[in-house]
Parts: structure tokens; sequence; C-alpha cells
């Protein structure tokens, strides 16, 4: 996925140079709407270029950001593949299975297995103007560009976002943050009509899982 905007371009590919980044998406619903991490979408009025699991490019512009929860809306201008399916709970088990998808660096489609370290990590995270106040922990070996991705359970239903790699003094730890649901769902349905599912995982809280 690409973004622009007139004398200025941004790819979602984190970390290559002159502020080029890159990251990975979902599609929410039938209209368009490609939920992605804040630090890839940039901001509003970014015009974005993203690759379809078939090859096609579909383009598109940043609609909104929520840097204090890392988390961006795409509306590509028509709809593109079939939306995920969001869990009907936010809660998971430690230990219980994920999934991820992504685009590390940039490249093709991957798919990484992990499983529930901890539903909180009780604590902020914050670099540049992005952050936010929580997140699952997972045991999962997720790499640069795969920000912005989906994880699901072993029902194929959406219970997250990948939002960072974690680390220690450069060396992986095989673990990733992701954001839940509930801060998803209220993000979503706070910039679109959302479905009733969405709505009801928006007045929910991670707090409140076992």
């Amino acid at each position: 996925m690409v973004v622009r905007r007139p004398r200025k371009v941004a790819s979602l590919n984190a970390g290559i140079s002159r502020g080029v980044s890159s990251g990975s998406g979902f599609v929410v619903d039938g209209a368009g709407h490609v939920i992605t991490a804040g630090h890839v979408a940039v901001g509003p009025g970014f015009r974005v270029s993203a690759r379809a699991a078939d090859g096609r490019i579909h383009e598109g512009s940043v609609r909104a950001v929520l840097p204090d929860n890392d988390i961006g809306l795409v509306r590509l201008r028509e709809a593109v593949g079939r939306p995920v399916v969001p869990a009907a709970s936010p809660c998971l088990k430690p230990g219980q299975a994920v999934f991820s998808l992504g685009r590390p660096r940039g490249g093709g489609d991957t798919a990484r297995i992990g499983s529930v370290k901890s539903m909180r990590f009780r604590r902020a995270v914050h670099y540049g103007r992005f952050g936010y106040p929580d997140a699952m922990i997972l045991k999962m070996a997720t790499r640069r560009g795969e920000s912005g991705g989906p994880v699901f359970n072993e029902n194929g239903e959406l219970v997250g976002m990948v939002v960072s790699t974690l680390s220690a003094n450069g060396r992986p730890l095989n673990l990733a943050h992701a954001i839940p649901l509930p801060p998803i769902a209220r993000f979503y349905c706070s910039q679109t009509a959302c479905g009733p599912r969405w709505r009801r995982l928006a007045a929910t809280s991670i707090r409140s899982c076992p």
C-alpha cells in the first residue's frame, strides 16, 4: 500500500529512507473501508494505492487516523475482497491459537501462526506521535511491514490488529503487540455506519476479560 500527497510521498513500508514506510491492512465492509495501523496510514488526506491479494491495485485515501491508539481508516474507491468478520467477544484465553496475515517488508502475503500470551500489556507504548495505552501480547514472530495486519482466532474471526514487533537490543523476542477489538470497533464506528456486531464490540473492554 502506498500513500501520496502533492509533493509528498510515503510508501507504507516503514524503515526505508526518506520517510518511506510499509504496512498491511484489512477490509471491514463492502464500502471499501480498510483498517490499518495509524503509523502506516500516516495522516488524513493522503492518497492510497493498495495491492489486493489478487495483485490488483486499488486507489483511495486516508479518511482518519487515531494516533493515541495507532489505528487508521482508509477508504478505497471501490469495494475490495471479502470483509473480515469480527469475533463476538473481544476476550481470548492465554495459550489460545491465533494467526495473522501481512506483507513483511512489502513482500508477498504471509501468514503467521502463534498464540495469546496475555490480553493486556498493562502499560502505554509511545513512538513518535503514535502509540497505544494497552495491547494484547502475542507469541508470534512478526516482522516489519506487518503492522496493520489482521489477527484471527481459530475460527477465522477477527480478534485484533498487529501494531508492533517486540525486540531487545535489536534481537527479536518472537513477541508482538496487537490492538484488541474494542478500540478498533470504537474508532471504526465513530467514522462510519458500522454494523450491529461492531457496535456491540465498541461498548466492550478487554479490562472485563478474565
